[in-house]
């Protein structure tokens, strides 16, 4: 059994978008 990095990789990649989301809507508001 291979660890899934690709698991890691999706949940970094959406780790990231979220985080820049709050940032640009923290700044919005």
């Amino acid at each position: 059994f291979q660890f899934p990095w690709f698991l890691i990789i999706i949940f970094g990649i959406l780790g990231l978008a979220v985080t820049l989301f709050l940032l640009i809507f923290s700044k919005q508001q």
